[in-house]
């Protein structure tokens, strides 16, 4: 991304390149948080199942 934006820095506004990667990267962490839940709740709902089975 950034090798396109070097590419293309004579045709390309700073401030929106900065807004563009700000939200992907609020994109990103939003999708991490929520993959992190996910995996707390697979742990969780893993456990009680083993709990079940014993």
């Amino acid at each position: 991304m950034l090798g396109c934006i070097e590419h293309h820095s004579d045709s390309i506004h700073l401030h929106t390149v900065k807004d563009v990667v700000g939200l992907i990267h609020t994109i990103s962490s939003d999708l991490q948080t929520e993959l992190l839940h996910l995996r707390l709740e697979k742990s969780v709902m893993s456990s009680k199942l083993h709990a079940v089975q014993l």
